[in-house]
């Protein structure tokens, strides 16, 4: 039950912030002027209106990567098909991993990797670099990045150890917990950004 609450929780989230970074310009399709796409109400008000006008599987659309992505797209790899989404439902862009924004083409910065980070133990330097990481996703028109991963890194096999901040938990809770500050914060870090 609780794991249901959390994550209506967090698609509602979703949902609002990425109200708030998509202008209405940049939605997907265009068939009349849908009441969620009027910038004079306020984001959340623009929220409910697309949530209240979409089913349970349009909605699950958007917190799978390659459907968000997509929004006029119906069928993809495997054989998945989704419903079509309502008019106006604005393309979520996700960034994968928490060295940069991955394909965002050029003039982003490629962070050294998560432990490094770790390594330092400068939970200041972790918020700065999510700081710097999210207007780097802002301004190459990404709304969700997948980062920070935080993974206990106890197994070499895993190809993907250097983008979690290692084996300490109380170490990797406090570096991402900073790091995520860093991307949800209002104030952007003094930093010239190539858009």
């Amino acid at each position: 039950m609780r794991k249901t609450h959390l994550r209506a929780f967090a698609l509602i989230c979703l949902l609002v912030l990425l109200v708030q970074l998509v202008p209405a310009a940049a939605f997907a399709q265009d068939t009349g002027t849908p009441p969620w796409t009027d910038t004079s109400k306020t984001p959340e008000e623009r929220a409910r209106l697309l949530l209240d006008a979409s089913t349970l599987e349009q909605k699950m659309r958007w917190i799978v990567e390659q459907p968000a992505n997509n929004p006029t797209q119906t069928t993809f790899s495997g054989g998945v098909t989704y419903p079509v989404q309502v008019p106006g439902t604005p393309m979520i862009q996700y960034t994968d991993g928490p060295s940069s924004v991955t394909g965002a083409g050029a003039g982003v910065t490629v962070f050294p990797a998560q432990i490094s980070l770790a390594a330092s133990w400068n939970t200041a330097l972790a918020r700065e670099k999510g700081a710097a990481y999210a207007v780097e996703a802002f301004y190459k028109q990404r709304n969700v990045t997948l980062a920070p991963g935080i993974m206990s890194g106890r197994t070499p096999q895993s190809g993907r150890n250097n983008e979690y901040f290692g084996e300490d938990p109380i170490l990797s809770g406090l570096m991402a917990a900073a790091n995520i500050r860093g991307i949800e914060d209002d104030t952007p870090p003094d930093v010239e950004v190539q858009a």
